[in-house]
């Protein structure tokens, strides 16, 4: 029996406007970026003498009251005129955001919980398009062409279609350097298959620096260091920039050769977390990794930059959402001592970081120090999976044995099969 869930999803495609199509896009990025500066100084000076009075007796600028001022705004302001009054509402809407996650930080006692920044004139890369109603169409993708709201039809490359009753949500245009891409979110409702785990394809990952990542089966993700591969290129270029005078129109060439080095890495990136964490999604059931504080490890200025590299947040959110599409399951445990203890007989084995082998004096057994932590998560997630199914015994009566488990609403019904062993 399978579920059905509203999924969100985005698609990137590439824009091609003319000359005059780029110029409007440039403006309002610009208009966007005065708008949304605006918005934040207001909210500041309101926050600034609110916050003295005690919180029962504060007022708050809320998203509909910036949302009415745009009229007036636009007397005054007469580059206003010229955008889409949608994207100006959705700039309201960001900075309603950004602020409303500023205060609930504040409230919870995060006193380094950072303000909103003010968007300079390179920070601010993009503009949205709300949802395209009945009648009046904001956006709309006609054949190769995508059809923007006063600013007319501009080429696109479609190079994949929408599934079947997808719902269009906003279209984002965005500036990548010299380039223009459009962000379409949709809905669609799909049908998550059942749950079902065979512990036989059940797997622990170690993530790390120098290996990407061990598998509990002695597999290894090896790590194509993409930003080492680049780093001679980027400190030339880097310094090239820094010897040449801030907004002149040198200064602007060079920055844009130094950003396409960047994209290139990200690009590279992105390709090989796709195309790994879809691989693990086919392969494996169940998939156990640590729980890591990754915030907090960045804060170690020796590694920060490798860690920040290996993009670790980013794998773990692509696994998620894969592994839950095909009716399987992503487990995140405690990282407390999966290095330390011997996954062969349990017994601590204290070592210091650099030391990379296991050794076990009390079961003499020797291993990777990596492979050994990828046992010791892969068995701390098949414990907790065992623990939250009642009366289960598909995943240790044997090792063919498969859970599955269905929910309709608040009730949880375990089924549990295991297949006869052989011989």
């Amino acid at each position: 029996m399978s579920a059905t869930e509203t999924l969100v999803r985005t698609h990137k495609y590439r824009l091609y406007p003319s000359k005059k199509q780029e110029a409007i896009f440039t403006e309002w990025l610009e208009t966007c970026r005065r708008l949304y500066n605006y918005f934040v100084r207001q909210r500041f000076d309101h926050w600034e003498i609110e916050k003295q009075l005690p919180k029962g007796y504060r007022t708050y600028i809320s998203y509909f009251d910036q949302c009415k001022q745009l009229p007036e705004l636009k007397k005054d302001n007469h580059y206003l005129k010229r955008a889409y009054a949608a994207v100006l509402v959705n700039v309201a809407k960001r900075v309603d955001k950004t602020f409303l996650n500023f205060i609930r930080e504040i409230s919870k006692g995060n006193s380094k919980y950072g303000k909103p920044k003010f968007k300079f004139r390179l920070c601010y890369n993009s503009f949205t398009y709300p949802q395209p109603g009945i009648k009046h169409q904001k956006f709309r993708i006609e054949d190769n062409r995508i059809y923007l709201g006063k600013i007319g039809h501009v080429k696109i490359i479609v190079d994949k279609d929408f599934p079947n009753r997808a719902i269009l949500k906003t279209c984002t245009i965005k500036r990548e350097v010299n380039q223009w891409y459009a962000h379409i979110s949709f809905t669609q409702i799909v049908s998550i298959p059942e749950l079902q785990i065979n512990e036989n394809k059940a797997i622990g990952i170690d993530l790390g620096i120098k290996t990407y990542g061990v598998l509990s089966n002695g597999k290894e993700i090896k790590n194509p260091k993409w930003l080492q591969a680049m780093e001679k290129k980027l400190v030339r270029e880097q310094k090239n920039l820094s010897r040449k005078k801030k907004g002149s129109k040198n200064w602007k060439k060079q920055l844009i050769k130094l950003s396409k080095i960047y994209r290139k890495i990200r690009l590279q990136r992105n390709d090989f977390l796709h195309k790994e964490t879809t691989k693990l999604a086919n392969d494996y059931d169940l998939i156990v990794l640590e729980d890591l504080r990754i915030s907090n490890l960045i804060r170690n200025s020796r590694l920060a930059k490798n860690i920040s590299n290996v993009s670790w947040g980013i794998f773990q959110n692509l696994l998620s959402y894969k592994v839950n599409e095909k009716g399987k399951k992503l487990l995140k445990v405690n990282p407390r001592n999966t290095s330390q203890i011997c996954s062969n007989c349990g017994e601590m084995v204290r070592k210091s970081l650099k030391i990379r082998i296991h050794e076990c004096p009390n079961c003499n057994i020797v291993l990777d120090r990596d492979l050994n932590a990828a046992k010791n998560i892969l068995q701390k997630g098949l414990n907790e999976l065992r623990s939250s199914i009642d009366n289960t015994v598909g995943l240790t009566g044997s090792a063919c044995g498969e859970v599955s488990v269905e929910t309709q609403g608040s009730k949880k019904f375990v089924k549990t099969t295991n297949k006869p062993k052989h011989g």
